[in-house]
């Protein structure tokens, strides 16, 4: 591939260097950010009109066009951020009483409830009409919302928390990149609906046409696990899918079939296609066939949701349609490259979604290494040659995609190969099966036979994906890859590619060097991790859980409450188990323990020198002679005992409030610590605390 082949490269890069730069250095406030824009366009303008005059300034044209297009980025990464972080530094930032709330999307069905964007109007807010995401819980009112449905709302905006817990999902940036600075619990008593618009929209409809389809495959026969499965490959609801299912999906390594993907939107454009097949038999039948191919596709994705990775898909295939239109060669890589520019022309953000770089990595990789790996081997028949292809494209999609999905989830599903090639195929005929019995779907005689045999096919490929995970060592999980060792790993795919491909030297030493230092980082990754003394008081809410860490052997000191349930386990506590490679073993703050790392009695814990004493509302205390030294006292519930007495039984250099204390004897505590000038610390407010000791 000869990156001068493609000029669109020399715009695309800058552009995605802006952004980049926008999103590592602190937001321009909008004063600024308009004299910005104004100053790029002044510039813009006066150098194409220098140009025109002055010759000479043509030959460094290339310096300036650059330039301008990292700006272009810089400038509209900060207009999307701009709303999104606009109360990221305004401290205890809510607004309680009446607004008017406009909603932007289709309502999120979730189990038990229903979420929306909507744009808010608040008289607090005359400078910025914010986004908030407005969860409410799920009835008849709730679901008959819709797109462009104004509401009346009386409930409390306020912006999502940062993360509360070491590793774990960061929400708040999630909800950011969609531009949500604001969100709110709505309760069926604080709104109303103000106007219901009959206005017709495309997206509408697709949401409608959703809601038919899904229901016509229910009518067919299909429920359960069967009926999850569908909706999620063919219409791109996941949202009644068992935890489990989708889980062994992802163990396997296929778990992109069940999210509508470029494969997906493929196989609709192939079919789409081969019946339009009789239009290609004039230019002005052409131009139809090409003009329906196009929309097909685009409200296809409108159905399915918009994912990034459809997206991308639709609009490689519109390129790809409109070039084939026009008679001219259909480059591969121009049309990524060129799809990808105008994505995210649209929306910058986009670069930072999974779906968006996973999506683009897995066809970049498709198209660089497949080809040579083909080449490697010659089947002499045509099933030989069917499966090879497959093998071939299953490596080259997992090579270019391994390390950023290690570097996100964790784990390597060791037999990739086995499922692809199984789950894949049968996964087309799936999709096709689905579509013949929309078809079909008037037919109630023949709908139901074909949904019999659709209910088939999807438990056939469900019992693959259950086999190949009970197989031994299916997946390596506890993998974890900083952003450093993952851009590596791609810098050694790379020059290793182009040192085999191309005979160029040097290459080999860079991927050698590249080599190198990636073991070199994982050695002093090993080394930090093996001196690691922490101690980490987790904020989870009514449930007591500190975790102790030695070197990666750890302990999770717990209360009644956690110990009865682990439903807290794997959203707060896993992710930083699998990060800092802990293992760690569950022990009851109220029974006694002893090891090299870590003593705890009679509701003392001593680790690494430090001492944390565990208060609860059940705790009898005495007045000591000389008080005992406590490092932190940690008060578990409402406990009552006056901080008067308490320090006469300890002597006290930190106080840390549980978030099972409530408000009122939060402040309680909070107000006499201030007033003794002991340093305090809630959980509830702040989120986790880490304690490292100095070795």
């Amino acid at each position: 591939m000869m990156l001068s082949k493609y000029p669109i490269i020399k715009v695309l890069v800058p552009y995605i260097a802006g952004i980049f730069f926008a999103s590592i250095f602190p937001l321009l406030p909008l004063k600024l950010l308009k004299y910005f824009i104004l100053l790029f366009i002044i510039f813009g303008v006066s150098f194409i009109v220098l140009c025109k005059i002055f010759s000479i300034l043509q030959r460094v044209a290339l310096f300036p066009l650059l330039l301008s297009f990292f700006l272009f980025g810089f400038l509209q990464t900060n207009v999307k951020n701009y709303s999104a972080h606009f109360f990221d530094h305004q401290k205890n930032a809510q607004f309680d009483g009446k607004m008017v709330a406009h909603i932007m999307a289709h309502p999120i069905k979730k189990e038990k409830t229903i979420q929306v964007f909507a744009k808010v109007h608040h008289s607090d807010m005359e400078k910025n009409t914010p986004i908030a995401l407005l969860t409410f819980p799920k009835d008849s009112l709730s679901l008959s919302l819709s797109k462009n449905d104004w509401l009346l709302v009386d409930a409390t905006l306020s912006p999502p928390r940062p993360p509360q817990n070491p590793d774990v999902f960061d929400y708040r940036s999630y909800l950011q990149r969609r531009g949500v600075s604001l969100t709110a619990f709505v309760q069926p008593h604080e709104w109303m609906l103000l106007k219901h618009p009959a206005r017709p929209s495309v997206s509408a409809a697709a949401a409608r046409l959703q809601s038919v389809f899904s229901d016509l495959f229910a009518a067919s026969g299909l429920s359960g696990p069967e009926y999850s499965v569908i909706t999620a490959i063919l219409l791109g609801n996941n949202e009644t899918m068992d935890a489990d299912l989708k889980a062994g999906y992802s163990a396997a390594g296929v778990s992109h079939i069940l999210c509508v993907s470029g494969m997906h939107v493929g196989i609709i454009f192939m079919i789409l296609n081969f019946l339009l097949k009789p239009l290609d038999y004039s230019v002005r039948l052409r131009f139809v066939k090409s003009s329906l191919l196009v929309l097909a596709v685009w409200f296809y994705a409108a159905l399915t949701g918009l994912a990034p990775s459809v997206q991308r898909s639709a609009t490689m295939f519109t390129f790809m349609t409109v070039g084939g239109l026009l008679r001219r060669p259909v480059d591969v890589f121009h049309s990524l490259f060129s799809s990808m520019f105008f994505l995210l022309l649209i929306n910058p953000l986009l670069i930072f979604e999974i779906g968006f770089e996973m999506s683009y990595l897995a066809v970049f990789g498709i198209v660089i290494f497949q080809p040579r790996l083909s080449a490697l081997l010659s089947p002499k028949t045509r099933i030989g040659r069917y499966f090879w292809e497959l093998i071939c494209v299953s490596v080259a999609a997992q090579l270019s995609t391994f390390p950023l999905s290690v570097y996100y989830f964790g784990q390597f599903p060791n037999y990739f190969l086995l499922s692809n090639l199984s789950v894949m195929s049968l996964s087309f005929i799936v999709i096709v099966t689905g579509v013949v019995l929309l078809a079909v779907s008037w037919w109630p005689a023949v709908a139901g036979g074909v949904g019999w045999l659709l209910t088939r096919e999807i438990r056939l490929m469900n019992g693959i994906i259950s086999f190949i995970n009970t197989l031994p060592y299916s997946v390596t999980d506890h993998l974890a890859f900083t952003f450093l060792q993952t851009l590596l790993i791609y810098g050694i795919i790379t020059c290793s590619f182009l040192f085999f491909a191309k005979k160029i030297k040097i290459l080999k030493y860079c991927s050698l060097i590249l080599t190198i230092v990636l073991l070199v980082t994982f050695t002093f990754a090993k080394f930090q991790r093996l001196s690691n003394r922490e101690i980490t008081f987790y904020s989870i809410n009514k449930r007591t859980v500190v975790g102790v860490n030695r070197g990666g052997e750890g302990v999770l000191f717990l209360d009644s409450a956690a110990m009865a349930s682990s439903d807290w386990y794997d959203f707060h506590v896993k992710n930083h188990e699998w990060k800092q490679n802990i293992q760690n073993q569950f022990v009851s703050i109220d029974s006694c323990f002893i090891s090299k790392s870590a003593y705890l009695q009679n509701r003392f814990l001593c680790f690494e020198g430090k001492t944390i004493y565990f208060l609860s509302k059940r705790t009898w205390l005495y007045p000591e002679p000389v008080p005992l030294h406590v490092d932190y006292l940690f008060v578990q519930d409402n406990a009552k005992i006056p901080l008067s007495r308490l320090m006469k039984t300890f002597e006290i250099e930190e106080i840390i409030i549980g978030n099972n204390v409530t408000p009122y004897y939060q402040k309680r505590w909070t107000d006499s610590c201030l007033a003794r000038e002991i340093p305090v610390y809630s959980l509830r407010e702040n989120g986790y605390l880490t304690i490292r000791s100095d070795i």
